[in-house]
């Protein structure tokens, strides 16, 4: 039976035979976002005409509500509203009948419900949909001639004739969007089709309140919309030039539809669980949502006592937010592996150019820059699910470029930070402590996305909660953070004084001087560090990138498993960059190794043993077990870099601290643009051996960029970090 009824739905998809036109296309947006936008505004119209009654009805009665302003339960009337907007009008209909009246569209609203849908199979949703449109549009113009010659029978006619063309329209849409619309997009696309009943409602509301409250008669809220439902029809639009209708025609396309169809397997249909289960869910959803529509504004009237002006807006508003909500909730995007790659990466475009170019301010000016820095970022984080909605992955785009303009000074400022803070046999410490913020980031965002995703059953909770965090750190931070020892007014003299002594010597006067570009950019030692760099961020990024959709595509873990056990690491990363750094320091104190022999000690030991245990992870196959405890170990010897490559900026030279970290994490982070590209680019169908290939690179990377920082780094202060001596010197 099953078999059956493929072959049968595959004779119809068959059936249907696209027509393209032979014209370029000139289009930018997709057609299948013309269909959706054209099937919101064909809603959109339907639902003004519909619900446009249910506010004149307010006005066309002479009695719609209680029998006295002091009647227990009703407002009184307020003073400072217009007097005629509570006269009464010339239709003496009691309750019961308002009821009949506003109910009776339904009436031929559910009659051709069935008959739409099997037009709209059989004809195609086009015609179906716009005829359904056209005489709705029709019956709501003619609807005040037929008040005034039959009274509240001839309205009740009227209105279930109004019904009956508006029932074909959401079968007609559904018809399109099964032919038009693919199933990843389903949800998105049908959220802004489908929409457009709350943009009707709202625009019905607001416009019937504006229309009675200045034009006088009830009159014109039905000729309004009923010529905007004929307006809006795109077959009779009395503008468009048969030129432009034709070119539209050949480019947009058609679909010729096979007539010899199967019959609607009915028997099959009506003994359907998951179909009884819908048709359930659509019973609940419209007994509230009509009641709202049809009688809120009377509620609104005869209750509260609004006038019809601000019965019309405050009516609307809660379809405001209603369909804020229903585009919000279809948030599943047709990305493919490429385009997720683009937008990973998309960060790092603006997070390296804003590198180089606060390098040149950071020293001066690096409390409000950092403030800043972290304040543009949580601000576009706040806004990134709006961002979506409104342009899609384009947008998202857009905000992430914008997110690392913001956050690519923070490296910078907090190496220039250092500089002016912390004195030398200190660093390897308290720089190891501030850079790993990084690992307890990961771990904090990586785990809690996780679980907000799956508590709330939507990923943007997870923007709207980091972004907050963000704002609030910064609110500290206006309070708390300043430039230097000097400029702190609350630091203690003797904590002062032992400050500026131990860091006189490394940081002397040079603001008159400019950067010593030429002697930096021939420094062996900066390029030895720049290397170290590009090896521990390709990992890093490649790690906190790309690793959650191995662990998804390859191991099967779910969304919140997967948070945990990806980013749990990031917890053991940081405790050994931090127990790292305090025995690098202890080495050079204790002058077990010289400061340049530390820095390349740690940085090998973060390179190749998560070199090594990435491998072994990739060679270990599905063995969630095995993988997960080697991918651990491959980010937790990813934290030797801090002791090592981190502070290495703030040993060349403390004077220009901020442009040397400008510079070298700026350069490293172009890693983060590769990296995501290319494992989305050589990972296209999501398999182990696909993935193989990735860690191959990754590999190669992080042992290549070793063996040039052990050739050149140093962990020694630079001659032209004293631009004077050199001046006086050349």
């Amino acid at each position: 039976m099953d078999r059956r009824h493929l072959d049968k739905r595959r004779h119809q998809v068959q059936g249907l035979r696209p027509v393209v036109g032979k014209a370029p296309s000139v289009f930018i947006i997709p057609q299948r976002v013309i269909l959706a936008i054209m099937g919101f505004l064909a809603i959109m119209n339907a639902y003004t005409m519909r619900i446009s009654l249910s506010i004149a009805i307010t006005e066309m009665v002479n009695k719609t509500g209680g029998s006295s302003e002091d009647e227990a339960g009703v407002c009184p009337i307020d003073e400072s509203a217009n007097p005629n907007d509570f006269t009464g009008g010339e239709f003496d209909w009691d309750e019961e009948l308002q009821g009949i009246i506003l109910s009776s569209f339904y009436w031929g609203y559910v009659i051709t419900h069935i008959p739409g849908g099997i037009l709209a199979e059989k004809f195609g949703g086009k015609w179906t949909l716009s005829l359904g449109i056209l005489s709705t549009a029709f019956f709501t113009l003619i609807t005040p001639w037929a008040v005034e010659l039959g009274g509240s029978t001839a309205l009740i006619v009227i209105r279930v004739m109004m019904g009956l063309g508006e029932g074909t329209t959401f079968p007609a849409l559904s018809a399109l969007m099964a032919t038009w619309i693919p199933a990843k997009e389903r949800s998105k696309l049908g959220s802004l089709v489908f929409g457009g009943g709350q943009v009707g409602t709202i625009l019905g509301n607001l416009l019937s309140g504006v229309l009675l409250h200045n034009i006088e008669g009830w009159s014109s809220v039905f000729y309004f919309f009923g010529g905007m439902g004929v307006l809006c029809d795109p077959e009779s639009h009395p503008f468009i030039s048969e030129k432009e209708k034709a070119y539209l025609k050949q480019e947009l396309g058609t679909l010729e539809r096979d007539r010899t169809l199967p019959p609607t397997p009915w028997r099959f249909i009506l003994t359907s669980v998951p179909m009884m289960a819908l048709v359930c869910a659509q019973i609940g959803h419209d007994w509230g949502f009509f009641i709202m529509v049809t009688d809120l504004p009377k509620y609104m009237s005869d209750v509260l006592r609004f006038s019809i002006k601000d019965n019309g807006l405050y009516s609307s508003l809660p379809y405001l937010v209603m369909w804020i909500v229903s585009l919000s909730t279809g948030d599943r995007y047709d990305w493919d592996e490429y385009e997720q790659g683009i937008i990973l990466s998309a960060f790092y475009w603006g997070y390296t150019l804003s590198h180089f170019v606060s390098a040149f301010v950071a020293d001066r000016y690096s409390k409000h820059l950092l403030g800043l820095s972290v304040l543009i970022t949580a601000v576009l984080t706040l806004l990134t699910p709006l961002a979506i909605d409104i342009g899609g992955s384009w947008l998202l785009i857009v905000v992430r470029v914008l997110e690392g303009v913001g956050e690519g000074a923070t490296f910078p400022v907090l190496s220039a930070l250092v500089a002016h803070w912390i004195p030398a046999s200190q660093r390897g410490f308290y720089g190891s402590f501030i850079f790993s913020g990084c690992q307890i980031g990961a771990l904090i965002g990586g785990i809690g996305t996780g679980y907000f995703i799956e508590a709330h059953n939507t990923w943007r909770t997870t923007f709207y909660i980091w972004g907050t965090f963000a704002i609030i750190w910064y609110v500290f931070w206006l309070f708390i953070g300043f430039e230097s020892p000097e400029t702190h007014p609350y630091i203690s003299e003797e904590e002062r004084s032992e400050l500026v002594a131990q860091l006189a010597e490394s940081r002397k006067s040079m603001h008159s001087y400019p950067i010593p570009w030429r002697s930096i950019l021939t420094s062996c030692p900066l390029w030895g560090l720049i290397a170290g760099q590009i090896g521990h961020d390709w990992g890093t990024y490649l790690i906190i990138t790309d690793l959650p959709k191995y662990m998804k595509s390859i191991l099967q873990i779910s969304v919140s498993d997967n948070g945990l056990v990806t980013y749990t690491p990031f917890f053991s990363m940081w405790l050994f960059s931090i127990l790292g750094g305090w025995l690098c320091d202890v080495q050079i104190k204790k002058q077990c190794m010289s400061r340049t022999n530390a820095r390349k000690f740690w940085t090998t030991i973060g390179s190749l043993l998560p070199a090594f245990f990435m491998m072994a992870a990739s060679y270990t196959g599905k063995d969630k077990v095995m993988v997960i405890t080697y991918f651990a170990l491959c980010v937790t010897f990813l934290g030797g870099f801090y002791p090592g490559v981190k502070v290495n900026t703030n040993d060349l030279s403390p004077n220009f601290a901020g442009v040397l970290m400008g510079m070298v994490n700026g350069i490293g982070a172009i890693t983060g643009i590769i990296t995501p590209y290319l494992a989305g680019l050589l990972t296209p169908n999501q398999t182990l051996e696909e993935w193989r290939v990735v860690f191959w690179i990754a590999f190669a990377v992080l042992n290549i960029t070793n063996v040039i920082f052990i050739l050149f780094a140093s962990g020694e202060i630079q001659p032209w970090n004293y631009p004077r001596q050199q001046q006086q010197q050349s």
